[in-house]
């Protein structure tokens, strides 16, 4: 059984040192994935494959999309 991936980021910010930056990847296409990810231990994340899928368009998107859930 795979683990999943907020669980691998929360241990792995549990044995990084404090400051020290982690970037998380893989399956960011939207606001709700990239918010996750911040939220389970990464400073910064990275997208690839919804670039190739839907265009550079997405990064607006997803910034817009995250904006809209600190509004809420």
């Amino acid at each position: 059984m795979a683990i999943p991936r907020d669980e691998i980021l929360r241990r792995l910010r549990a044995q990084v040192e404090a400051g020290r930056p982690i970037i998380g990847t893989g399956g960011i296409s939207a606001g709700r994935d990239a918010i996750e990810m911040m939220m389970a231990g990464a400073t910064a994340v990275g997208i690839g494959s919804a670039v190739r899928e839907r265009g550079s368009g997405v990064f607006a998107q997803v910034a817009q999309e995250m904006r809209d859930w600190m509004e809420q």
